[in-house]
C-alpha cells in the first residue's frame, strides 16, 4: 500500500482565531453584507464573513496579494482558516474580490465603530489616553480618474508629503491607538491634500463616540 505525506501549516492561527471568535467578526460581516445584499446576487458558495475573515488572517500573518490567496489557503489546515476541506478548494482572488465589493457597500464607519466599542468592553481596554498620527500613502502614476468629480470617497492628489516626495500624488492615513498596548481604535483615510490640522475635530468626535465621554487625553501633533 502506497503512503503519502501531506504537510499543512497551523502557525499563529489558533491565537488569531481566538480574537476573531471573541469579536464574532465572521457573524458581524455576514450580517452587515446581508443588509446590503437584500436579495441581490446569488448565494455565495462560501459566506462573505468567512471569506473576509480569511483575508483578515492573511493580513495578520502574511499580507500576500489576492492572486496568491489560493496557494496560501492550500498550505494551511482548512479548519484553522474557518473553512471545510471542500471550501478551501474554492478560494481564488475573484472570490475574495467579490466579497470585498459587497463589503464596500456596507456603512463601514458604523461597522468599525461597533467592532471597536465591543472590543474595548471584551478586552477591558484603557481609553484614558489615545495617540493619533498621520502618514502619507504615496502613489506612482497619474490617477486621472481620481480627479474631483469622480465617484470616489477619496481624491488621490498632491499634498504635503511626509516622505518629502512632493512630485507624487498621495492619500493621507490617520491612525489612533491606545496608550494601553498601542491597540488601534480608529482610522480614517483623507484626500491627499488634507493637512493634519483639518482632521482633528472629526477624529476627536469619532473617539468621543467610542469612549462614550470626553474625559480622556488626546495626543496628536
Amino acid at each position: 500500500m502506497e503512503r503519502s505525506l501531506e504537510s499543512k501549516a497551523i502557525g499563529a492561527m489558533p491565537i488569531v482565531n481566538r480574537f476573531i471568535s471573541r469579536l464574532k467578526l465572521d457573524q458581524r460581516i455576514d450580517e452587515a453584507v446581508g443588509g446590503v445584499l437584500s436579495g441581490r446576487g446569488r448565494k455565495a458558495e462560501v459566506a462573505h464573513g468567512r471569506v473576509l475573515c480569511v483575508a483578515i488572517r492573511n493580513l495578520v500573518v502574511s499580507r500576500l496579494p489576492l492572486y496568491r490567496f489560493q496557494d496560501w489557503v492550500a498550505g494551511y489546515v482548512p479548519q484553522q482558516l474557518g473553512l471545510t476541506l471542500d471550501e478551501s478548494g474554492l478560494f481564488y482572488d475573484d472570490r475574495v474580490g467579490r466579497s470585498l465589493d459587497w463589503f464596500y457597500e456596507v456603512n463601514r464607519g458604523s461597522f468599525v465603530t461597533s467592532v471597536v466599542v465591543d472590543m474595548v468592553q471584551e478586552f477591558h481596554l484603557d481609553l484614558s489616553q489615545i495617540h493619533c498620527d498621520t502618514t502619507s500613502i504615496t502613489f506612482f502614476g497619474e490617477y486621472l480618474s481620481a480627479a474631483p468629480g469622480w465617484e470616489s470617497p477619496f481624491i488621490i492628489t498632491h499634498g504635503p508629503n511626509k516622505d518629502h516626495r512632493e512630485d507624487l500624488k498621495q492619500l493621507v492615513f490617520s491612525l489612533c491607538v491606545t496608550r494601553d498596548g498601542a491597540i488601534p481604535v480608529q482610522h480614517q483615510v483623507f484626500d491627499g491634500n488634507t493637512t493634519d490640522d483639518n482632521i482633528h475635530i472629526e477624529t476627536w468626535n469619532t473617539l468621543r463616540s467610542i469612549v462614550g465621554h470626553t474625559n480622556f487625553i488626546y495626543v496628536a501633533d
